[in-house]
């Protein structure tokens, strides 16, 4: 039986998403991942952080078992909860329709275009609002702790509907 956990080195997941879109490395980034007897499934870049405003990235490996609650939840808990951002923005080519599909069902808005942005087509430009997101306590309930052994900024544990430190 594979054993999953969610993982906080943002060098590993940096280079796994730079690796799987096929793009140099990223700066001044935040990340979390998924691993599954020590192979990473899926990676979440967090950059171009503003404030109101931080920037998702998500690149995972064939398939879908990756897709767990807890993931969701830690994802989208560290930009709305513990950075206090009112939106996630992210990017999809209209090339990649299975991806595009799969953001709209995670809550995300279409917000605009940038016209040939990519090889095979335009940007579609996405936004989460804080208020929207399903998979956060929108009490913000629970605390952070700061642990410098980990380059994830801030770990908490989800425990009987509600987060706790």
């Amino acid at each position: 039986m594979s054993s999953k956990r969610i993982i906080y080195d943002a060098a590993r997941v940096g280079e796994f998403v730079a690796r799987k879109f096929g793009c140099s490395e990223f700066h001044s980034y935040s990340g979390i991942g998924l691993e599954s007897d020590g192979e990473l499934l899926v990676g979440v870049v967090y950059e171009k952080y503003t404030g109101p405003d931080i920037t998702m990235h998500v690149a995972a490996v064939d398939g879908r078992r990756w897709l767990t609650r807890e993931l969701l939840r830690e994802a989208f808990y560290y930009p709305f909860i513990q950075l206090e951002c009112e939106r996630i923005s992210a990017e999809v080519s209209t090339g990649n329709l299975h991806t595009l599909a799969f953001n709209l069902h995670l809550g995300f808005e279409v917000e605009g275009t940038r016209k040939h942005a990519y090889l095979d087509g335009d940007a579609i430009q996405l936004v989460l609002w804080a208020a929207k997101c399903r998979f956060i306590n929108q009490q913000g309930e629970g605390k952070w702790v700061d642990r410098e052994e980990e380059s994830f900024p801030h770990r908490r544990v989800w425990e009987g509907g509600r987060w706790v430190v």
